[in-house]
């Protein structure tokens, strides 16, 4: 008996066909099994906030969205910040987006860690958050729900290092990619990305142990969330993956180490840019007016030939502006132009322009059809339509009498 190693996948299928062999040496018709490699693990949770009271704390959360999402798990430590589902104690484990810790001593601090799963148990990295209970008091406290979630922040050692993204050498860089397409970094050290768009973090475990004596594990903290990185010992890199802030903005984000003592001797910084990268609008007066609903068309060259743009992540296009007039395309660098239509408004069309980046950022101003002069034009074809049409009949009229 023979056996065959296959290359690991991270996702993706492998088709094996299996024939029987009998006595005569005569093979079987093969029969095909199909083998599903998934070791993807769903998005981690967000919105994690806690709110306190002496003796409980209410945990709140938004599960991912992926498919596969089949549950969470919630752990807790007074010491730590949890980084598996065996470090603390387990509190919860299932798909609600709540759950209440009962019985907690007053002015105590814990800390709380949810892990996302999918149906093979895949396990997210994990969202992290703390919370301080609230003292013992004569008269009742009314607890007050934070506005957004408590970050897990260690304590920085005297020598600690911080370094910016931009600053890294190449071989150190942070890589961030969405459904396996790399987000470019400028040289600011800004990522721009769009609201709720999932992303995939990674740096290189060199990165961190070069730059650190004591590790325990690396956190990442965007908007006040914290989450966990998992080490790849594949790769050889840390890695989390998230769902960008749903509201536009410039979020410092921060990737840092935490030692055995709760301490940080490494912070790696950069800005996460949540914006859309255009939007249509009117003037009125000397205001800007946002248009709602206008459709954004974009195209490239291909061959030298103007064609509509197709997406290879799902983009569409064309686009329809949102509220705020909005619109967003992600690109490759390239020749692109835009065509805009709105109900009430001349099309409008750009230039074309270079892309240099993966970012088109465009905003483009419509004007107003001129009713007047389309309801002069309306008329003369109206005219001229019944000057036609009478014409007709009485050419048809004479020529009855002429018979």
């Amino acid at each position: 008996m023979e056996q065959h190693q296959h290359p690991q996948q991270k996702q993706g299928e492998t088709t094996i066909k299996v024939s029987a062999l009998n006595g005569a040496g005569t093979y079987s018709d093969a029969r095909s099994f199909v083998i599903k490699y998934d070791s993807i693990a769903p998005t981690n949770v967000g919105n994690f906030v806690i709110t306190p009271t002496q003796t409980t704390a209410s945990l709140t959360w938004r599960n991912p969205t992926v498919s596969d999402f089949t549950k969470v798990i919630i752990m807790r430590s007074n010491t730590h910040a949890p980084i598996s589902v065996t470090d603390g104690t387990k509190l919860y484990e299932g798909t609600d987006s709540t759950f209440s810790d009962t019985n907690l001593t007053v002015s105590t601090r814990y800390y709380y860690t949810i892990f996302a799963l999918d149906r093979i148990e895949n396990r997210s990295s994990g969202t992290l958050s703390q919370t301080t209970t609230l003292a013992a008091a004569t008269t009742p406290v009314v607890p007050v729900t934070p506005d957004e979630p408590e970050p897990v922040i260690p304590t920085p050692q005297p020598e600690s290092k911080t370094i910016k993204l931009q600053d890294l050498s190449e071989d150190q860089k942070v890589n961030i990619t969405t459904e396996d397409k790399a987000i470019n970094v400028t040289t600011n050290g800004d990522i721009h990305t769009y609201a709720n768009q999932t992303l995939n973090i990674e740096i290189p475990a060199s990165t961190i142990t070069d730059n650190t004596t004591d590790l325990k594990n690396v956190i990442i903290t965007v908007n006040n969330q914290t989450y966990n990185m998992t080490y790849d010992s594949e790769n050889d890199t840390y890695n989390a993956t998230i769902d960008a802030p749903s509201v536009k903005g410039v979020y410092t984000t921060t990737i840092q180490t935490i030692s055995n003592e709760n301490t940080s001797d490494l912070s790696i910084t950069m800005s996460l840019l949540v914006d859309p990268y255009g939007y249509i609008f009117t003037k009125s007066g000397d205001n800007e007016v946002r248009i709602l609903n206008a459709k954004v068309t974009l195209y490239t060259k291909r061959n030298g030939t103007e064609t509509i743009w197709q997406s290879e992540d799902g983009t569409t296009n064309p686009q329809y502006t949102n509220q705020q007039g909005e619109y967003q395309f992600f690109v490759a660098p390239g020749e692109y132009k835009l065509v805009v239509e709105a109900k009430g408004y001349i099309p409008t069309e750009t230039e074309w322009f270079p892309v240099e980046s993966n970012i088109v950022e465009k905003n483009i101003e419509m004007t107003k059809t001129p009713y007047l002069w389309f309801g002069i034009i309306a008329g003369v074809e109206i005219i001229a339509g019944i000057g036609i049409f009478a014409f007709l009949k009485r050419k048809k009229k004479t020529k009855k009498r002429n018979v």
